[in-house]
């Protein structure tokens, strides 16, 4: 009775403050399994408890989002609608866009826009099969400083966009360790859901698929997952204070 209390004030307590109370409900936990000893009656209550009634309960509508994002990816763990677990890495697509650039400079010898190298990470990558392609595109010379243009290879953009992605794969590994194993294996069962403008080069959902061996696809609307989601909480009167700040009467 006692740790029950513990849990349930934990989560008033994050309800007061304006956050999740499952998260009051998981911190609480955390300390718990610390200060009571593995294998006495007292853990074996608890487990009996949490494994025949909560966890069911919980796992009932949990589910994990990669949100590609122009300047980082937002990694959520949601239950009942909620986001219960959140972190930002700062890799996302002006990164991807980057290490183009970067990989043209290095192999071409001349400089490309940030818009020539987007364009190029959506044209010629290609996680699917090897690239084999290239693409006429026009920038500065390194060396004289002038115009010029040149043929840049679907493997060398391709290369850079999966070093990136490389990168963005093991920070999302990182996160999904933390996550109890219940909920991971959940998200097993379930899969994970990619959005945000990078989610269309293609051939990206398998690359994630195979690097983090968890099932992975790509939102019908990942390219107005933020639209949609304000749209939502517009039209859900219960949801309305999370879209518009009362103080301006604005979204």
């Amino acid at each position: 009775v006692f740790v029950l209390v513990l849990v349930f004030l934990g989560a008033g307590l994050m309800e007061l403050v304006g956050m999740e109370g499952i998260l009051g409900a998981f911190l609480v936990g955390i300390v718990l399994n610390r200060l009571i000893p593995p294998g006495s009656p007292l853990m074996s209550h608890i487990e009996f408890v949490g494994n025949a009634l909560f966890i069911p309960y919980f796992l009932i509508g949990v589910g994990m989002i990669i949100n590609l994002g122009a300047q980082s990816t937002e990694l959520s763990v949601l239950a009942d609608e909620r986001v219960i677990i959140n972190r930002l890495v700062s890799i996302g697509g002006m990164q991807f866009d980057q290490a183009v650039r970067e990989g043209v400079l290095h192999k071409n010898n001349f400089l490309i826009s940030s818009r020539t190298a987007q364009r190029l990470k959506f044209v010629l990558t290609d996680f699917r099969q090897e690239p084999s392609e290239g693409r006429k595109v026009y920038g500065l010379d390194r060396s004289s400083g002038l115009p010029r243009d040149g043929i840049v290879s679907a493997h060398t953009v391709t290369r850079m966009v999966r070093h990136e992605c490389l990168l963005l794969a093991d920070e999302i590994r990182k996160f999904i360790d933390r996550i109890p194993p219940q909920v991971q294996a959940s998200i097993q069962r379930d899969g994970i859901i990619l959005t945000g403008g990078s989610a269309r080069i293609p051939g990206i959902d398998q690359y994630f698929r195979g690097q983090l061996e968890y099932p992975v696809r790509i939102s019908q609307y990942y390219g107005m997952s933020t639209i949609q989601g304000i749209r939502i909480l517009i039209r859900r009167p219960e949801m309305r204070h999370w879209a518009i700040d009362p103080s301006r009467n604005t979204v």
